[in-house]
C-alpha cells in the first residue's frame, strides 16, 4: 500500500462524475471510509462540521445495512469542512444521503475511472494520502489520529500526556482542506 500521488488524485478528482468527485475529496482531505461516505446525511451537517457517527456495512449475505455506529470509537468524529465543500455537498432533506451511492457503488465507481486512467490506487489508499500529507504539512500525530479517526499509538506520552487543544486542531483541519482544494483544483479564485 502507498499514498496516491498528488497527481494522481488530481486527475481522478477531474475526471471523476460529481459525486464521485465528493467521495474522494471526503477520503483525501478527511480520511473518510467509503462506509462512513455512504452513511453521511445532511442531518450530518452542523455548520461547518460533518458528523461521522454511522457506517454502511455488508451483512452475513453481502446485502449492504446501514448502521447508526461508527466501525470504532476513534471513527465518531466531526470533519470540519471548507465553505468550498459544504457549497459542493450543497442542501437536501435531512434524512437523505449526502452522496446517495453505497460502498460498493463507490469502489466500483472509483474502480472504473482509475483504470481508465491507469491509475493503480484503491479507494481506501486515499486514507493513505490523508495520513501522509498530514505528515508532509507537519501536523502531529495526536491530531492526524484524532482528525483521521485513528487511535493515537499506545505510548503512555501520546496517549496520557499529550493532549489536544481544540483551536489547534480546527487550524490543522483547515489546512488539510486548503491543500486538497488546491490539488483538486476547487479553490474558489479570490482574485479580482
Amino acid at each position: 500500500t502507498y499514498a496516491p500521488s498528488e497527481e494522481d488524485i488530481a486527475r481522478l478528482f477531474e475526471n471523476a462524475p460529481r459525486k464521485l468527485q465528493l467521495s474522494i475529496i471526503l477520503a483525501a482531505s478527511h480520511s473518510f471510509r467509503r462506509g462512513e461516505i455512504a452513511a453521511l446525511k445532511y442531518s450530518d451537517l452542523e455548520g461547518n462540521r460533518l458528523h461521522v457517527h454511522a457506517d454502511y456495512v455488508q451483512d452475513k449475505h453481502n446485502k449492504w445495512i446501514y448502521k447508526d455506529y461508527p466501525k470504532t470509537d476513534q471513527s465518531d468524529r466531526y470533519a470540519i469542512l471548507s465553505d468550498e465543500v459544504l457549497e459542493f455537498i450543497g442542501t437536501g432533506d435531512p434524512d437523505d444521503f449526502i452522496v446517495g451511492w453505497k460502498p460498493g457503488t463507490i469502489d466500483k465507481r472509483f474502480y472504473d475511472l482509475k483504470k481508465e486512467l491507469g491509475i493503480q490506487i484503491r479507494f481506501h489508499e486515499l486514507r493513505h494520502y490523508f495520513a501522509s500529507l498530514c505528515s508532509v504539512l507537519g501536523i502531529p500525530d495526536i491530531y492526524t489520529g484524532s482528525l483521521g479517526g485513528w487511535r493515537p499509538d499506545g505510548s503512555v506520552m501520546k496517549n496520557t500526556y499529550q493532549n489536544k487543544f481544540a483551536n489547534i486542531e480546527e487550524g490543522y483541519a483547515k489546512k488539510i482542506n486548503e491543500h486538497v482544494l488546491d490539488v483538486c483544483n476547487l479553490k474558489r479564485n479570490t482574485a479580482k
